[in-house]
């Protein structure tokens, strides 16, 4: 065993190249164990046998950018970590789910977090074959976001949402993990429906701007999330599912209000159903 700084560590999603300004990465690793108890010379201890194992883990990063979509899986052996120029951690996985937040009020740097599950086994070994790790840094200030709601039509008006404190992205994939025979006991899955929510943090002294802006829960729209002043992450459509006002009397602070959006794949417009989509900064598309 050997005590290192974890400084230097990285993690690839294709085998080759470091994903960029991950802050950290976590794995845990287990065996479903069957463990009985029964009459023998155990006199009345548990005994048991190895069972199936499994592996699931996140890393979280700085940025802007969503590093690998939900329902995404590297082919092959991903390295997962790497501790040092030799010792890795590879296996191959499925992504669960990636969010953002952009923290505005605290001005803190956007940031994420990718939760990943397995898909076949998870090895620990040496190899002589580095990483590519060229990235520059991925550091963008909370402080220059906003977001904006726009009315279900095509295209949506949008219009600002006043008072934001922070809003959080969240896309996500349902994994249905599998074991059979074939599988010599690893857990594998494949990827199910797809969802994303969002949800917007914000200041507001007169809710009853929620009616004239037709943002009340069940009300139908799209909704742009900036990471700075002119990109932004669009979503069309988008349901809205809560709206929580938070009224700190004793405290004395500014009245405050979250919403909870729900991604709809299409909604009615003028009778018909239209499709969306979900577009990361710069227009491009993340889903379909």
């Amino acid at each position: 065993m050997g005590v290192i700084s974890a400084k230097l560590g990285k993690i690839s999603t294709d085998g080759t190249n470091a994903q960029s300004t991950v802050r950290n990465v976590r794995i845990a690793y287990t065996s479903r164990n069957a463990l009985g108890k029964a009459s023998g010379a155990n006199q009345g201890m548990q005994f048991g046998v190895g069972g199936v194992t499994d592996f699931t883990g996140s890393f979280e990063f700085y940025g802007k950018a969503v590093p690998i979509f939900p329902g995404s899986s590297a082919a092959g052996d991903t390295t997962l970590v790497v501790f040092t120029g030799s010792e890795r951690i590879t296996g191959t996985i499925i992504v669960e789910s990636t969010s953002i937040r952009c923290d505005i009020e605290g001005g803190g740097m956007l940031s994420g977090v990718c939760n990943f599950a397995a898909n076949g086994a998870l090895t620990f070994s040496s190899s002589t074959t580095a990483l590519t790790d060229t990235n520059t840094p991925n550091a963008f200030a909370g402080k220059l976001g906003k977001a904006r709601f726009g009315t279900p039509a095509s295209p949506p008006v949008y219009a600002d949402i006043a008072g934001v404190r922070s809003w959080d992205l969240d896309l996500r994939c349902e994994l249905k993990p599998y074991n059979m025979a074939e599988n010599a006991g690893v857990t594998k899955r494949v990827a199910g429906p797809l969802s994303a929510s969002a949800s917007v943090s914000m200041y507001e002294g007169t809710p009853s701007v929620l009616v004239t802006s037709a943002s009340l829960p069940n009300n139908l729209g799209a909704l742009e999330l900036f990471v700075d002043a002119t990109t932004f992450y669009e979503l069309r459509w988008v349901i809205v599912g809560e709206s929580s006002p938070d009224i700190p009397i004793e405290g004395g602070e500014p009245t405050s209000h979250t919403q909870r959006f729900d991604y709809s794949g299409y909604i009615p417009i003028a009778g018909t159903q239209t499709v969306g989509y979900i577009h990361k900064p710069g227009a491009v598309a993340l889903w379909p």
